[in-house]
């Protein structure tokens, strides 16, 4: 079976797409902005859809691939851009900007934040697939201030990571999480090349895995972003091995974290959803993911 989502196979396939991606949009930047950009920055995508947005400190932004964000005035750009231009991106999210905003003190009052951050990008080197992965996906990392782990991706921002670093939580929180927003990014790439879906993908169904309601789209995303934990954890603590993660974030999705993937696209399978022939191979290669 051809990968897509993992393995040597998917990981070829996932650059390839990530890269052709990437210099599409900028190339579209340039055209229509009469720029001779060399690199590809994440907010290109959105001015691309918002052209009147005055968002070009943020094209200009200064920042390490796959780093995390942490100079006070590049997040106070950020933080203005959500409440002001970019409101529009956090609409529909489980909670309000104002409650989870970017962290924009972060170099003096959070340096365990940064430790936190630089543990678990260090954690997915246990994973040759993951690792590769977000070296080549992940732009950056913007730290948002909330004491739960959460956070949200959104495809108009893409390789743009914003996650929360609570206190007292280790580099391994961060790990799973990074795994897990690059599933999310993951799966919103795939809709650049495939509906996915056949019927109404904005369809509520039942999502046991957190005994929730959800769209099937949201349901298929957090499929592929559990795979990706369950990923990680194979390749930390050995597949078959029912391990004990002694963080109750990630515990809480499964003791065993292949078993919440496995729950997840039963969910799917029992809806009445319909998905494209791409779509109905990337269910069974959750599938197989959730017997790792």
């Amino acid at each position: 079976m051809t990968n897509y989502l993992y393995k040597e196979t998917g990981l070829e396939f996932l650059i390839e797409l990530n890269n052709n991606l990437k210099e599409s949009t900028k190339t579209f930047y340039n055209e229509n902005y009469d720029s001779n950009r060399v690199d590809y920055t994440p907010f290109m995508s959105f001015k691309l859809k918002n052209q009147f947005a005055d968002i070009q400190k943020l094209i200009d932004l200064n920042y390490e691939k796959g780093g995390l964000i942490t100079s006070k005035k590049s997040l106070n750009e950020i933080h203005s851009f959500f409440l002001n231009e970019g409101s529009s991106l956090t609409l529909g999210m489980p909670v309000i900007y104002e409650d989870w905003p970017v962290m924009t003190d972060i170099e003096k009052t959070r340096i365990d934040a940064i430790s936190s951050f630089r543990e678990g990008k260090a954690l997915l080197k246990n994973s040759p697939f993951l690792f590769e992965l977000y070296k080549n996906l992940i732009e950056f990392v913007i730290p948002l201030d909330r004491e739960r782990p959460s956070g949200f991706d959104n495809q108009t921002l893409r390789g743009v990571i914003l996650r929360t670093f609570p206190k007292g939580r280790s580099g391994l929180l961060a790990g799973f999480q990074l795994a897990h927003a690059m599933g999310h990014h993951v799966a919103l790439m795939l809709e650049s090349i495939d509906p996915i879906y056949k019927s109404d993908k904005f369809e509520i169904i039942e999502y046991s895995v957190r005994n929730d309601k959800r769209t099937v789209q949201h349901a298929f995303v957090s499929s592929v972003a559990l795979s990706y934990m369950a990923i990680l954890a194979k390749d930390i603590y050995g597949s078959g091995n029912e391990y004990f993660i002694a963080d109750e974030h990630i515990r809480s999705y499964s003791n065993y974290i292949p078993d919440a993937v496995a729950s997840a696209v039963e969910s799917i399978n029992k809806s009445k959803s319909k998905f494209t022939d791409f779509g109905l191979k990337l269910l069974l290669e959750l599938e197989e993911i959730g017997q790792i």
